[in-house]
Order: C-alpha cells, then structure tokens, then sequence
C-alpha cells in the first residue's frame, strides 16, 4: 500500500570473526512514521534508534533525510538480509505530531552519558572529564579540548614556528541526545564541531573542523589524563608495528610531532589509553599523560618543499576517532611495544565496518537470506586481508595477518605466538590444494592438500594459493 515503505538492505561482514555492529539505513520523514520493523533473517529487532542528518547531507538522497540505526550480530565474512518497512502516517496526521512535538525532546540537561559499560561524565560547557568502567570499577579523570597554533610560518610540507597557542573558544550550549542503541554529547563553534558517543563498549569522538577562513593556523585536539607515562608515547607505522616516540624537551615543538597512521597509546603500571583514528595525522606528547592530534591546518608560506605555493582548502575536514580504556594486570611486565586485542578489534571495527547496499523489490526468500563464508574462523588477533580470485578463474589468492597483541591487558594469554590451521576446516568444500606464494603471487611453493596444516607465524603476513574443487571433481 501507498502508507508503506520497504527496503531490502544486504549486509556484508568482510572480517574474519563474529562482530555486533549497529547498521544505518536511510528512512524518509521522521514525523511521518508510525512504526518501523526491522527483520533479519526472521528474527525482528526490536531497539533502534532514528537522527536527522539534513536532506543536503552527502550521506543519503533528499527523500531519505533520516538515518535509521538498528544492532545486528554478525556471522564472520558473511552476508545477511534484513527487510526494513516503514508505515508512515497521514501527511495531515504527521504534521499536527510535529506541532505538538517539544524540540528538547530527546535533549537532556545532565552533563553525563551511561550505559551498562560506562558512565561518562562531562563538563558545565559539554567537554569530556571523566570516563568510569563499571565492569573493572576504573576512574579515569581525562579532559578533552581544542586548541590551535597561530600566526606560525609552517608551509604545505613543514611545521615551523608554531609557538603561539590559544585555546579554541566560541562553544555553544552543549546538546545531549540519548537513545535506546547510542547516546551523545554535542557542542559547536565556528571553527571545530565536536561530538562524543556512546554505544556499548565504544566511545567514539567525531570532529568537524573549518579553517577556510583561517590563516596560518593548526587546529589540535588535547586529551589530558593522569595517566603517569611521562615523556612516552607509541604510535603504529602503517597500521602494521608499533614504534615509541620520545618528547624531547631540548627541541622545538614540531620536531615532536609523529605520524599516527590508525592508532596511537599512552600508558602507566595501572593501565594505557589508545587513541584510534580513521585518517592518518600528526601526533605529540608534550607532558605526561597528554595527547595532542593536529586535526587540520591551513599554512599561507611556501616552505620550498616543492609545491610551490600556501596550502589553504575550500572544505571542512572530518575525523573520527575511538578511545580505549583498559587496565594492566597485575605485575604484568612489557616484553615488547604491542596493540591490545580489544584496540585491534576496535580499529578494525572503525577502518572497516560492514559495508550496507540497499536493494529493491525481492522475492520472500531473498528478504531473509544469509550466507557465511567463513566455517571455523580463526582466532581473533588473525586478520584475513585479501580472498581474491586470481586471472586464472579456478584459483583464488588468500592473505593471512597474525597480528601480535599485548596480554597484559584484557583476558587473552597467547599475544605473539604462532597460529596453526587448515584450509578445508576454514572453507570447507570449496578447495582442493594449497600452496604458500609470495606477496606479488608469482612464485609458488610445492602444492598440498587443503587438510594439512599450515602456520602464520606472530607478527607476520603469509600468502597462499588455493586451488579451486571444480565440479564433479
């Protein structure tokens, strides 16, 4: 009927473990609906939020200016259907909703969000200043501001001069929004605008920064804990390994900015705190316990590095980032620089989320079908990268990341060692032999079967050639 809306909305889960993740889909006039169902694979989820993002918004077309958010578990490297059906009121009806609806509705007053995992507390002006762990009874005091670097001589290529720091000032009224999935805490100015989330055991922090208008200017987020780590901090190199970087208070200020390619940590004897980002940007610890990411920059020098003119843009920038909390246990001594499990879970969660295509009309069987790739997945610090079909169709090419984690946090005890498996238990049915290969693929070792057992060894990438089981074969 006329009064109902459904979408077909495919799933496809790309990594190599079981994940919960929350799914957007956009939904028409939010005075409009009545009642939404979301069922996938037969099972109807019943909690999900609805946000407004702007019928202007890139992130959907000008009849679905509403972004419908639903949780769904999800099987590894796998796909799944849900059927979303919208029942919208009368127009005459929707609009008598929208005149009696309180604009605050939604909007709290109290500085603070909560759920079963956290209870974050903010400031008077909506700025974060303490995170509390309800399961391990953790306080961490940590603020959170914006400041930007003034009147500086950096070029496109070269930070220079950058002495003069002001603090980022102009907030507005901060915004609380709470739902049944995810709550938030807004506040915005002219020049950055900062939002905190909170959705299960994630804490996300996503900032827009306009420097259009700007001139000679970076504009940096601080976070400031009491996290005892003094002159010490790590970031990743290429999301791969992770280096340490020294503050040294002998040399300038931009000499101790690092790139931070996805994640970065500070830590103590109690616990570390990692900062993951889903771009690349510069990083400093300037004391201990402090953070500071350079958000975006606007540079009217040429510092004869080669492009030969300032570096202004004609855009806002985005940057989303998750903060990790977790305690060390007891007498655990660092052997080596290493991620977490959970922050490596959490990168992989903010990198590569599942990716959503929303379809049209479909038989009833397509509306709750599910697939699954993967029969016995591999252990969770194991990163399928690449399952490609090669130029010679009955061939494909499988990479495999046994990515080192640390275990003096969390409840896992094997960080760095050796993983062990089969091809046929991963992918049953589906291949016949199996050959290690280099990284290009050009040369291939001595062929097995796919029931042998095969080792990644901790820390390492390995490439291998499958061979396809053809029919009747």
């Amino acid at each position: 009927t006329e009064d109902l809306e459904e979408q077909i909305v495919f799933i496809f889960n790309s990594a190599s473990r079981k994940r919960i993740s929350n799914i957007e889909v956009g939904i028409k006039d939010i005075a409009r609906q009545e009642t939404v169902v979301v069922n996938c694979n037969g099972n109807v989820e019943k909690k999900f939020d609805v946000k407004n993002i702007g019928s202007n918004s890139p992130e959907t077309d000008d009849t679905h200016n509403n972004v419908l958010i639903f949780q769904l578990s999800l099987q590894p490297l796998s796909f799944t259907a849900c059927s979303v059906v919208t029942k919208l009121r009368d127009k005459r009806d929707a609009e008598q909703v929208e005149d009696d609806e309180d604009e605050s509705v939604g909007k709290e007053t109290e500085h603070f969000l909560e759920n079963r995992n956290y209870v974050i507390k903010f400031s008077e002006s909506g700025f974060l200043s303490s995170i509390y762990k309800k399961g391990e009874g953790w306080r961490q005091d940590i603020t959170l501001g914006f400041h930007m670097y003034t009147g500086t001589e950096s070029g496109p290529y070269l930070l220079r001069n950058i002495g003069n720091r002001e603090e980022v000032v102009g907030f507005g009224d901060p915004i609380i929004t709470k739902g049944s999935l995810c709550s938030s805490m807004q506040v915005k100015s002219d020049l950055v605008t900062h939002k905190l989330t909170l959705c299960d055991d994630k804490i996300e922090i996503e900032n827009t920064v306009d420097v259009t208008q700007a001139d000679s200017t970076e504009v940096l987020m601080e976070i400031r804990t009491d996290i005892k780590s003094g002159n010490k901090s790590f970031t990743d190199l290429n999301s791969f390994q992770i280096s340490e970087r020294i503050h040294r208070s002998d040399l300038p200020k931009q000499a101790n900015f690092y790139p931070m390619s996805s994640m970065a940590y500070i830590q103590d004897l109690d616990g570390r705190l990692t900062l993951i980002s889903n771009l690349p940007l510069g990083i400093s610890n300037p004391s201990s316990g402090v953070l500071e990411v350079l958000l975006d920059r606007s540079a009217s020098h040429d510092d004869g590095r080669g492009l030969a003119g300032s570096l202004s843009t004609e855009v806002k920038s985005s940057s989303r980032f998750l903060l990790v909390l977790e305690t060390r246990k007891p007498n655990c001594i660092d052997l080596a620089t290493l991620p977490t499990l959970k922050s490596l879970t959490a990168r992989s969660d903010l990198l590569n989320p599942p990716v959503v295509f929303v379809g049209g009309n479909y038989e009833q069987n397509v509306r709750n079908a599910s697939a699954s790739f993967l029969n016995n997945p591999p252990p969770p610090q194991v990163e399928i990268v690449n399952l490609r079909m090669e130029s010679d169709i009955n061939s494909s090419k499988l990479m495999i990341h046994n990515q080192g984690f640390h275990d003096c946090f969390g409840d896992h005890d094997n960080d760095r060692g050796d993983v062990t498996f089969q091809v046929e238990n991963m992918f049953p049915g589906m291949f016949k032999q199996v050959s290690e290969t280099s990284m290009d693929g050009v040369t291939d070792g001595e062929p097995r079967d796919t029931s042998r057992s095969l080792v990644v060894k901790g820390m390492e990438i390995e490439s291998f050639k499958l061979v396809r089981k053809l029919p009747g074969s």
